[in-house]
Parts: structure tokens; sequence; C-alpha cells
């Protein structure tokens, strides 16, 4: 049976059969949901794609709309994490995270932070754009400030931290850039370091 839930909204919770102490609030919140526990989808077709996740929270017009089977997720803004299946992810802000599908241990927060990546683990991206190009495996990376490092594709451990820090950058790994435009100029490479004003940068 399903217990101390609370829906209001068209077709909340219209499958519902397990699952407890649950909120949905909004049209087609979590609407798939059979036997989650401890869920909160606050919004048009909030977590609507949930079927069996526990522990998460959706607050947006479709945060986290199609993912399923998910665990410890957060997302709050409009789409959200709109496809994650993920574990332990955080997606705050316009679109953030949007087209992420699995890998766990993420944290996008910003208008379009990490848009473009879809299956990579532990990445930290914290700023408009923030690590937000077409990543295709880089992992361990840690992008904060407007644009930072927001053309990297692959390359593990780099931190760029900034406004515009590393915002060239497309591979490699092991990098670290702080300040304004630092390491601007950096496209590729291993294990360089920039740190102060336009250090490493086109235009220092």
């Amino acid at each position: 049976a399903a217990n101390e839930n609370v829906g209001i909204g068209v077709d909340v919770f219209k499958a519902l059969t397990a699952g407890d102490s649950c909120v949905a609030i909004g049209s087609y919140a979590l609407d798939a949901l059979t036997t989650g526990d401890d869920n909160v989808a606050i919004g048009y077709l909030a977590g609507s794609g949930q079927v069996g996740g526990n522990s998460n929270t959706y607050v947006g017009y479709k945060a986290c709309e199609t993912g399923n089977g998910g665990h410890y997720q957060v997302a709050i803004g409009q789409e959200a994490g709109k496809v994650s299946t993920a574990n332990s992810t955080i997606f705050i802000g316009y679109q953030a995270g949007i087209a992420h599908t699995d890998g766990g241990n993420i944290i996008a927060i910003g208008p379009n932070a990490y848009d473009n990546a879809d299956t990579e683990s532990a990445n930290i991206a914290i700023g408009n754009n923030a690590l937000g190009g077409t990543v295709a495996g880089a992992e361990y990376n840690v992008c904060i400030g407007h644009n930072s490092g927001d053309a990297t594709t692959s390359g593990d451990g780099s931190t760029f931290i900034g406004h515009d820090a590393g915002t060239n950058h497309t591979t490699g790994g092991s990098n670290t850039c702080v300040g304004l435009r630092a390491g601007d100029s950096l496209t590729t490479g291993d294990n360089n370091t920039c740190i102060g004003l336009e250090a490493g940068s086109s235009g220092g």
C-alpha cells in the first residue's frame, strides 16, 4: 500500500502502488511513480518519468521530466536534469544538466551549466555555461565561473576557476587555471598551471 503521500494536480501518482512519503504538486508530476519513497516533485511534468527512484527532489517545469530509476537526485529549475537516470546528482538552474543521462556525483549550478554532458561522473560545474561544452568522457573536473571550461570535451582532473577560465580548453587533463580569463589560450595539453589575472591568456 501507498502511505502518507500528498498529490495535487492532474494525474499525479496515477501509477502509485507502494510508494510512501512522497509529495507531487503540478499536472503529471510523478505520474509514473509506482514504488519510490521520499520523493518531492513540484511543477508541470516534474519527475514524470520516474518509476521507482527514492529520495529525489524535482522542482520546476519539466525538472527531471523523463529520467527514471535515479536516487538522491536534486533538479531545480526549468528542465534541470531533464533526462537524468543517475544517482547522487545536483542540477540547479535553467537547463542545468539537461542532457545528462547517467553517471553520478555531479554538481551543476547555473543557467546552462553542464548542459551538453551525458554519461560522465564526478564533475563540478558552477556558473553560467560552466563546463557547458560537448563533454565526451571528461571526468573529475572542477569549473567555477561564467564560461569556465565551457569547451572541454575530454580530459580528467582539471580545475578552472574564474570568469572565462579555461574557456577554450578542449582536451587534456590535470590543468589548473585560476583567475579572470586564466588559461583561455589553452586548448589542449596536460599538467599546465596558470594563476592570476589573464595568466596564460591570449589577452594577457
